[in-house]
């Protein structure tokens, strides 16, 4: 698929209609790569001029990203794009993601976080909190209303791991289409599955979760629920406290796991799926370190070891246990 490279100038610089942003946005969410290539392209034009250095300390303030910060500087003896601000998306492109800042008198300074479909991304904002952003995964948030009256956070799609400062005077708000994640502890995920479904899941504290500004129900951890957007409807259910950020590890303690929940944690850290009829298998328990560098078979081999079970793989991403 191509992307018309004038409308991606016109985005970089901020020059989109609303029709025009919308298809974007659109082209991107389906083929996340198109910027990557746009952005290389822009890569190789000769720079002009050195990076202003108020947008050096705008992007240094709103958006620290896994020391962005010693990497800002670099950007004056480097290779530029067209605008200031498409150099900007590609200090953050480089990083695993890259963003979009409105910056209009009239309008809320916007800021737009866009993961690529290589890797997950850790941002850290304003007041501190943490996030953690899959792959594929976009997220806003205005960078001067943020933390006056209240700390809104808008999940576009995708999935992100929140672990967020305490802050009783200034509340924090995950907004997900018409689905509104209030903070009332620390540590949650929440994924935009598609344009019916989100699912919130709590790790650590609480969350209050609303649909319409109607309250649904507040989730202790371990606990996980699912809305459809359109009618409000929900479901919940009990899972692993670990479930809501394993995606993002790159470890995983498994400590008296059911089958179950050690097929959920195969299938997250390493893409595949664990199959048995055996009765034994299902009614054991699972103590078994997962490192998501290891390759899958080498660690189903490790886990038949482990617990005296056999295997087989029927394809390239399941496995037989007997």
């Amino acid at each position: 698929m191509a992307i018309d490279r004038s409308l991606l100038d016109r985005f970089i610089h901020h020059q989109c209609t609303p029709e025009e942003m919308a298809e974007v946005s659109r082209l991107l969410e389906e083929s996340p790569q198109l910027l990557d290539d746009y952005l290389q392209e822009m890569w190789n034009e000769e720079v002009t001029a050195h990076m202003p250095e108020d947008m050096m300390q705008a992007i240094a303030a709103h958006l620290q990203i896994n020391g962005a910060d010693a990497a800002v500087p670099a950007l004056h003896k480097r290779r530029s794009w067209i605008g200031w601000a498409a150099a900007a998306v590609l200090l953050l492109l480089g990083l695993g993601g890259w963003l979009w800042q409105q910056r209009n008198t009239t309008t809320p300074n916007h800021l737009l976080v866009v993961t690529t479909a290589a890797k997950n991304y850790q941002l850290v904002l304003p007041d501190k909190s943490t996030v953690w952003m899959k792959a594929n995964s976009q997220l806003a948030f205005d960078t001067i209303d943020f933390g006056r009256s209240n700390r809104t956070i808008t999940l576009l799609n995708g999935e992100a791991f929140f672990d967020i400062e305490q802050d009783a005077a200034h509340p924090f708000v995950v907004v997900s289409g018409k689905v509104q994640t209030r903070v009332l502890g620390t540590a949650f995920s929440v994924r935009h599955a598609s344009p019916e479904e989100v699912l919130v899941t709590v790790s650590a504290g609480k969350v209050a979760v609303d649909h319409l500004q109607q309250q649904l129900d507040i989730l202790l951890p371990g606990k996980q629920i699912t809305v459809n957007q359109q009618t409000g409807r929900f479901s919940e259910q009990q899972v692993p406290v670990w479930l809501a950020a394993a995606w993002k590890e790159s470890r995983l303690q498994l400590d008296n796991a059911s089958f179950a929940e050690l097929k959920m944690a195969m299938e997250i850290m390493y893409g595949i799926r664990l199959e048995s009829s055996n009765d034994k298998v299902r009614r054991q328990t699972y103590n078994i370190l997962l490192n998501k560098y290891m390759p899958a078979q080498e660690v189903v081999r490790v886990l038949g070891q482990l617990n005296r079970l056999a295997y087989k793989q029927l394809t390239d991403t399941t496995f037989l246990i007997y």
